[in-house]
């Protein structure tokens, strides 16, 4: 049995600031399969989160040890509703998990903790009523990531929903396909644990299981949805009867608002989805959809030195049209390149850098999503099996990308004026046939993916105030020009190797024409050597007819319409 991988990062007082969770429970519920969870996996996370997040270790144990002996009553009748190994795992982990998390509250180990907390959530995978076998392929998203920020921003304080919204959140996150299996046709294979004598009763234990999960990860949007109430339970549920003496469930304490940024899956976070073609017997990555991106250390999103959207089409040339092994061997070897980029910082920012402990949590996510994906790779039973733990980690990649230093500044041009949209897709299309694309504009405009205003503002004297305006950045200005320029180098040859190589970007002409000609900067004197650059001339040119033109393009790619991308040849 392989539990997933959990990191709990600790702040200077102690407190637990985040907890990282990456990949799911191994072996799977129903073989090669997930199925489809009744309330979904990432409101279990948050149930830890929410027990953990701002306490002291020890304390965080404690809360977590409870949530552990809620999965079975005292008589042990939840396990008897699993077959043999299910059951003899469940019992496992309720004994060893305890036994863990009260040596966790004892010593105040994290190790310990995060391990009790991956015993915690592979039981609660385990459980009766978890999940249902609908077929292959039939576990489908439902809009979860919307629904689970608001929640969220809810507990936090953040955000304001009326009694009505947040009932309508939380029944939404419930399967409603997986319900309707349950209520007509699903067996004790396809529902472990399920009661077959009273089909209407299972579905209404499903439901009461759905609201106690959701009393744990978000106690106060449930109390305000007034869900603990016949009236509310009956405006929302209204094809569901409650016998007589039916006890709703109910938070177990007085809940305070969470701390900002509990759960580090909230919208300051990136979620990948990963879209497949089946060709013959092989599973293909057709495209990626991306949901968020991570939060900076600015705590806001500001001018991001090289477009997001460049990092992102790193990653799609990293994964798509690849088999899942392929992209999964390709994504770990871009992750553990992370390390070498010149802005990666020689140690964690402190606190007067970066407060909020925004680098922190992404590196902590980050090592738990690369730890994960590694652990996939050496026991998957399928390729499917690994798409979970790629997901992770395409968006723990992006959201730690996000987090380095200069990865934004406040000083900078708008992400509309640079037309970065616009940019993007003259690249694409370009990359569909290199050798067509004349070089002059390619290389204008792989540079142009580089804010250079934010460029000139980095290597301009220091006047006391850059790290306010751009924290965590190097000490002198040539240093940060060369970190910035090397980055964006990286970035855009990861993304486009082809049309790096053949516009010249690389070479003392590129990069004196950007310095000298866009930013009135010196070339560093390190620059030939520190770069790797070529001895070229070039004399970039815009391929657009105007730079006047207005422009509306947003800042991250929205898919509307796609980037053009190679795709692999059709077989005669």
């Amino acid at each position: 049995m392989r539990y997933p991988t959990v990191r709990v990062a600790v702040g200077p007082d102690g407190k637990v600031i985040t907890v990282a969770v990456a990949g799911r429970p191994r072996p799977h519920p129903f073989g090669a399969y997930e199925g489809s969870h009744l309330t979904p996996w990432s409101v279990f996370v948050d149930s830890v989160r929410r027990a953990a997040v701002g306490w002291k270790v020890s304390t965080a144990a404690r809360e977590v040890r409870w949530l552990l002996e809620q999965l079975d009553t005292e008589d042990g009748e939840s396990v008897k509703l699993l077959a043999h190994p299910r059951s003899t795992w469940f019992n496992t982990i309720i004994e060893d998990g305890w036994d863990v998390l009260e040596d966790a509250r004892r010593t105040s180990d994290i190790a310990k903790l995060q391990k009790g907390i991956a015993m915690y959530l592979t039981g609660r995978n385990l459980a009766p009523m978890t999940a249902a076998f609908l077929g292959p392929d039939q576990a489908r998203g439902r809009g979860e990531p919307a629904a689970l920020r608001k929640l969220r921003d809810f507990e936090s304080g953040e955000r304001q929903f009326t009694p009505k919204e947040l009932r309508a959140l939380m029944v939404g996150l419930l399967d409603e396909d997986a319900l309707r299996f349950i209520s007509t046709r699903g067996d004790t294979s396809s529902v472990p644990g399920i009661i077959l004598h009273d089909r209407a009763e299972a579905v209404r234990d499903t439901v009461i299981a759905h609201l106690r999960e959701l009393t744990y990860a978000y106690p106060l949007a449930y109390d305000a949805s007034r869900l603990a109430t016949t009236a509310g339970f009956n405006a929302a549920f209204k094809g569901i009867t409650l016998r007589g003496g039916t006890q709703l469930p109910e938070t177990q304490y007085e809940w305070e608002a969470a701390p900002a940024g509990w759960s580090t899956s909230s919208s300051n976070a990136c979620l990948a989805n990963i879209e497949l073609v089946k060709e013959g017997n092989t599973h293909y990555i057709d495209e990626i959809h991306l949901d968020g991106r991570g939060n900076t250390l600015l705590n806001t999103q500001g001018h991001h030195v090289t477009a997001h959207i460049a990092i992102e089409a790193a990653v799609r040339q990293t994964v798509v049209n690849r088999t899942i092994p392929d992209a999964m061997a390709q994504m770990l070897a871009l992750a553990d390149r992370i390390g070498k980029l010149a802005t990666w910082p020689a140690s964690a920012p402190s606190p007067k850098i970066d407060p909020k402990g925004i680098f922190a949590n992404a590196l902590v996510t980050f090592e738990a999503a690369k730890d994960a994906a590694k652990a996939a790779v050496q026991d998957a039973t399928s390729d499917l099996d690994l798409l979970p733990e790629l997901e992770g980690l395409i968006g723990a990649y992006i959201m730690m990308r996000n987090a380095m230093p200069m990865a934004a500044v406040l000083r900078g041009a708008t992400a509309d004026a640079k037309a970065e949209g616009q940019k993007m897709g003259k690249l694409w299309a370009w990359d569909e046939d290199p050798t067509r694309a004349d070089p002059a504009q390619v290389c204008w405009t792989l540079w142009k993916m580089l804010d250079l205003q934010a460029l000139s503002a980095l290597g301009e004297m220091d006047d006391g105030t850059t790290q306010k305006w751009a924290p965590g950045a190097s000490a002198t200005p040539e240093e940060r020009v060369l970190h910035v320029l090397s980055v964006h180098l990286d970035t855009m040859t990861t993304a486009f190797p082809e049309l790096v190589k053949r516009s010249h970007m690389r070479t003392t002409g590129a990069v004196k024409w950007v310095l000298n000609g866009e930013c009135a900067l010196a070339v560093p004197a390190a620059a030939t050597k520190f770069l790797s650059l070529t001895q070229h001339d070039v004399s970039p040119v815009s391929p657009f007819k105007s730079h006047a033109k207005k422009v509306d393009e947003e800042a991250e790619w929205d898919e509307k319409p796609k980037p053009k991308q190679k795709r692999r040849a059709k077989k005669k």
